[in-house]
């Protein structure tokens, strides 16, 4: 999934690019430099492990909206990124 928004009284624009890896989810960003707030939805039947930024691990939470499991970061992100959320097979609890 590809995505580029454009406001054009400001000049400025967001894009990304949305890939389900299985094991991982890739964003690529294209932005002005900005904090990025990211809540990102993570795929029915896995849990997060690790968030990466161009490579440097990052600090997140897991948050659980109804039945949904999300990724949350704030992010200082300042032009093209790659971020890259690594997955795990979740563990139903008994």
């Amino acid at each position: 999934c590809v995505v580029n928004l454009c406001y054009e009284v400001s000049g400025r624009s967001f894009g990304y690019r949305y890939e389900n890896l299985g094991d991982a989810v890739r964003l690529n960003l294209k932005c002005g430099p900005c904090l990025l707030n990211l809540h990102l939805l993570v795929p029915k039947g896995k849990t997060a492990s690790r968030l990466s930024v161009d490579g440097r691990e990052v600090k997140f939470q897991r948050v659980a909206v109804e039945e949904s499991q999300f990724v949350d970061a704030a992010l200082p992100v300042a032009g093209a990124e790659e971020i890259l959320l690594r997955l795990e097979v979740a563990r139903h609890r008994a």
